[in-house]
């Protein structure tokens, strides 16, 4: 059996020394709980450095433990999910290009695209930070973000948009990789290539063991939101598009009110659905392939009663904590910077709605649709300081803030996978 260190945790309540067996993070338990969880889950308040604790509490770790840990992310059962992953994405984007393209360098260049997603942050994950070094991390970048604006990504919308999503993906998690390598210490291969370029956008610093026991739950739920999925992208391919209208398109109508209205309503959980599909599709790969239970992508959302807690906490956690660490720390830590916190908040939302923009206008979505998202994003400023003066709360306060603004999000993601 193989040895393992310990680990003091340390928490306002209590010190307890636990066993660190994977190397991975500190872990402690949580009363009650079955396995060991990261210790600390880490806030993503944009006023917050803070994090939430928990109560340790001392267990004895038994020989049946070590053996359910054995098969982790260097495991036949993960390494060939990794590999099935990869192949089957590569075929995707490869196929669409070739299917969009006669010339061979578009799809030597798809090729060449989706190699440097995996080997980038490999390559460099452990290299020490000197000027050469870093010159070389940032110019290996470059053409991620790059290949995307290529013709090829811009003759299938949907197509340019994912190489747009997975180009920001990536090269944030470089970053986090480059500027913080003393907290991926002890990672190997396959669960870098997990954290970085895989399907999703899941942090896998954030996991627990937990066997199989989820597994069926967890594809139930991912069955429940396909069917959801399925029937809402039926209902657009009947209902038809903003084209359809024909004459009526220019006039405000009842069949032109009617028409968007039933069009925004049906696409909010169309993206919904997509959404939990993307969560729930990694979750139980992982339960099979290793047994480590993800964090979920949101956390519990329909909870929030105030836009605060709705963006800092609840709605996209991963993307929220890589903004938190990689934007608003730094500037709210600028003590040159007049005004910092304030700047910090802002930049959070600019830094997201480039980001989205940039992914859409990778797929070749028209000036208007990318006005719209970035309007989107900072429309959301003016409603939070409005919340924050007028101590704005409740469902009825998060509904009169946000649907008004929905279809600004909502019109040009369906328009790109032409719906």
């Amino acid at each position: 059996m193989a040895s393992f260190s310990s680990v003091i945790v340390d928490t306002p309540t209590s010190v307890a020394v636990v066993p660190d067996k994977r190397n991975l993070e500190k872990i402690t338990l949580i009363e009650g709980a079955a396995e060991p969880i990261p210790l600390l889950r880490r806030a993503s308040s944009l006023d917050s450095d803070a994090y939430f604790p928990v109560k340790a509490v001392h267990r004895t770790t038994t020989a049946e433990d070590e053996e359910d840990r054995v098969e982790t992310f260097e495991g036949w059962k993960a390494r060939t999910s990794a590999t099935v992953l990869q192949i089957s994405w590569m075929a995707m984007m490869t196929r669409a290009a070739y299917v969009n393209s006669t010339h061979w360098k578009d799809w030597v260049g798809c090729m060449a695209w989706y190699a440097s997603l995996w080997s980038v942050p490999q390559w460099f994950v452990h290299k020490e930070r000197t000027p050469w070094n870093t010159l070389a991390f940032f110019a290996s970048l470059f053409p991620l973000l790059a290949q995307p604006h290529m013709e090829i990504s811009r003759k299938v919308s949907y197509i340019g948009a994912i190489h747009g999503s997975a180009s920001v993906i990536v090269t944030s998690r470089a970053l986090q990789y480059w500027f913080n390598q003393e907290e991926f210490k002890g990672w190997k291969a396959w669960r870098r290539m997990f954290f970085v370029s895989a399907w999703g956008w899941h942090d896998f610093r954030q996991i627990k063991y937990v066997g199989t026991t989820k597994l069926r739950a967890e594809l139930e739920r991912m069955a429940k939101w396909g069917s959801i999925l399925a029937a809402t992208v039926a209902f657009h391919v009947w209902w038809g598009k903003p084209a359809d209208l024909g004459n009526y398109k220019s006039a405000f109508t009842y069949k032109v009110l009617k028409f968007f209205f039933f069009r925004w309503a049906v696409g909010f959980w169309t993206l919904l659905a997509w959404f939990n599909v993307m969560d729930t599709f990694p979750r139980a790969l992982h339960f099979w392939a290793d047994g480590h239970e993800l964090r979920h992508i949101s956390e519990d959302p329909w909870g929030a009663r105030t836009l605060k807690d709705f963006w800092g906490r609840r709605w996209n956690v991963p993307v929220q904590d890589m903004l938190v660490q990689g934007v608003f720390r730094p500037i709210s830590k600028a003590k040159w910077l007049p005004m910092r916190k304030t700047i910090a908040k802002l930049s959070v939302f600019v830094v997201s709605a480039l980001g989205h923009t940039y992914a859409i206008s990778c797929g070749g979505s028209p000036w208007s649709h990318l006005r719209s998202m970035f309007a989107f994003f900072m429309a959301q400023i003016p409603m939070l300081a409005l919340e924050d003066t007028f101590k704005m709360e409740g469902l009825g306060w998060m509904l009169a803030a946000e649907l008004p603004l929905a279809p600004l999000f909502i019109e040009p993601c369906l328009t790109f996978v032409h719906l």
